[in-house]
Parts: C-alpha cells; structure tokens; sequence
C-alpha cells in the first residue's frame, strides 16, 4: 500500500492510496479532504424505512454472505431502480469491527447491482469507476442504498446512501456495457 498527500493545504487538501500486487497498481483511490462547512440546510430526502427481514435468493458467493440485504423497494432478482437496506456481516480488516464509513463505502459500489437495468444472464454492466461524495459523517451499522440504472450508449448508476437519520452520501457509478 502506497498512500500520499498529493496535494497538501489547511482547508483542502488531495488525498490518495494505492495497493499494489507484484509492484503493478491494482486498486487505486483519491479523496478530498475538507473542512466541515458550518452551514447546513437540510435534506428532502427520507430514506424508507428499514423493512423485516425475508426470504431473498441473492445467492451463497463471498459478496451476499457478507452483507445482509433488506429490500424496502425492488428486488435482487427484479429489474429497475430499488431501496435496499444493508448491513456488513464480516470485518473489512480482519479482528476490527467495521466503522460506518467502512460500511457505506462497501454497499456504495452495489448501485449497479441492486439496481440491474439489464438482465444478469444476457449482460455485463461493470463498473468502471465509483466517485462517492459525503455529506456528513455516517451513523451506525445499517445504510440504505436508494439506487438507479440508466443506460443509452454507455451506463450509469447513481445512488443516494442514508443511515437511519437521513442521507449521508451519493454514489455514482460509471458502468461499462456488453452482451454475455
């Protein structure tokens, strides 16, 4: 892991990390570090409520065993926009509890997902990127992601990620297309 100051300052400053496998680049990340505003106005945005648990076929891979899915609107197998709730089962470093920024950056990347515009038999829609934009810091353990997929000629995934007071970031995913 390589991290790095990219550009230093005392209200802003450009943060960046990058992991690398065999010395080659495998992921790698930026973020903008800020100073809190001290204005606020408040959102329209109320995330559903958080629904009972039930019955859902997302499937028994690394992903959906590690995260527990409580679908207020749409489906994992329905196409079209959806509000799910989620909650991380498993640590993101191992013996650490997760922190709920952890959490919200984990379920940010299931936008295209849970929000599939395309059957997952008959397409890929790969993300090729995930910009994610904080509002305030998130609260606890469960985040709800309130996703939507269009595409045209290219694809793209948006979402608004809330805890249990309300809207905490926005998500947006580019999304690379193809028949399987």
């Amino acid at each position: 892991m390589v991290t790095a100051v990219e550009r230093p300052g005392r209200s802003v400053e450009l943060l960046s990390g990058e992991l690398r496998v065999d010395g080659t680049p495998f992921v790698k990340a930026r973020a903008w570090r800020m100073l809190r505003s001290p204005a606020r106005v408040a959102s329209e945005y109320v995330p559903p409520p958080l629904p009972e648990p039930r019955e859902d076929d997302f499937g028994v891979f690394g992903y959906a065993r590690a995260i527990e899915f409580r679908y207020a609107t749409g489906g994992w197998r329905e196409l079209g926009p959806a509000q799910v709730w989620t909650r991380l089962k498993v640590a993101v470093v191992e013996g650490e509890q997760p922190t709920p920024l952890q959490r919200v950056m984990v379920v940010a990347d299931s936008g295209n997902g849970v929000s599939a515009a395309l059957e997952w038999s008959s397409h890929v829609f790969i993300n090729t990127e995930l910009s994610v934009h904080f509002l305030r810091p998130p609260e606890g353990e469960w985040v709800c992601l309130d996703a939507r997929t269009e595409i045209e000629q290219a694809g793209l995934a948006t979402s608004v990620l809330s805890d249990r007071t309300g809207p905490v970031a926005r998500g947006a995913q580019s999304l690379f297309i193809a028949k399987r």
